[in-house]
């Protein structure tokens, strides 16, 4: 999902660029899209992520020390 959705952002950055009239060459718009584009491809995979787990109340990982029982030598 991250090849997809790095192809939209880099689109989208570029075309705001554009609207807002930014005066660069389109190979520096290109590097400063790029720029936040690994960022931003994460981002909504997360919270969609968390999003399900929440939903279906899914068990979070518990990160606790295990209860303490015999010990073996």
């Amino acid at each position: 999902m991250r090849a997809p959705a790095l192809r939209l952002w880099l689109g989208v950055l570029i075309g705001v660029q554009l609207l807002t009239g930014r005066d660069a060459g389109g190979e520096q718009m290109y590097v400063d899209a790029y720029a936040a584009v690994p960022f931003l491809c994460w981002l909504p995979n997360l919270v969609v992520a968390e999003f399900l787990i929440r939903r279906r109340n899914l068990p979070s990982p518990r990160f606790a020390a295990p209860a303490a029982g015999p010990r073996r030598a």
